[in-house]
């Protein structure tokens, strides 16, 4: 979410980890695709792998569909989650890039707020239960949790690399950073790793200090292997 065009530090971090594990054939998760930065990535770095982008805002999704026409770019006008259903979403038409289920206590700026209906999906149940996924980028403006729930068998199966996105308004403890590592680190088996020390070939970030980076606010990206 929240980026527009330009590449930030974290993109262009994150394109260099895309460069480093993605294969020709990896197939690939864009989760909030947006105006489809990373989608392009996954197609450049991944040219024969299938890849699945995630978008549930209209003008975005209509957006995707004229720029990765390609047969092998599977999209979708989708809110992933962890169960199918529908749900108030919060279009932020200011900057889309902050649009999402949850309003924030405060926006760095004065939102533009309109709430529109949209479905969501878990994405254990739109993926083709035969097609490997090896790398998911998750960027979903708060509802990474509930993402990830419904990713837990894709996670199990294929053990994909993930790139997600997660910050804390406060300064914690916080219930959906707990959870979020509970299931990846104790239930998953999965290491945990900041963009710039994964990079730099740095050993995983302990319990401690996976916490002491989102709650001090240190990072927002984060890599699960």
């Amino acid at each position: 979410g929240r980026r527009a065009a330009a590449v930030t530090d974290e993109d262009a971090q994150i394109f260099e980890i895309m460069h480093r594990v993605l294969r020709p054939t990896s197939n690939c998760v864009a989760a909030g695709a947006f105006e489809g930065g990373h989608l392009a990535k996954m197609e450049q770095y991944a040219p024969a792998g299938t890849h699945f982008g995630f978008e549930p805002q209209p003008a975005q999704f209509e957006g995707l569909v004229h720029a990765f026409p390609r047969e092998r770019t599977k999209l979708y006008n989708l809110a992933l989650s962890d169960h199918a259903g529908e749900i108030d979403f919060n279009v932020i038409t200011n900057s889309p890039g902050y649009s999402s289920f949850y309003r924030r206590p405060e926006y760095p700026f004065e939102p533009e707020i309109r709430v529109i209906r949209v479905r969501t999906v878990a994405l254990d149940d739109v993926l083709p239960p035969d097609v490997d996924i090896d790398y998911i980028k998750i960027d979903v403006e708060g509802a990474e949790l509930l993402v990830l729930q419904g990713a837990r068998r894709t996670l199990a199966t294929w053990r994909p690399f993930l790139i997600f996105e997660h910050g804390i308004e406060g300064s914690g403890p916080d219930a959906e950073t707990v959870a979020i590592h509970q299931l990846l680190v104790r239930d998953l088996g999965m290491k945990l790793n900041s963009l710039p020390r994964f990079l730099a070939g740095q050993p995983p970030l302990s319990d401690d200090e996976f916490f002491a980076e989102v709650y001090g606010h240190h990072h927002w990206d984060f890599v699960a292997f």
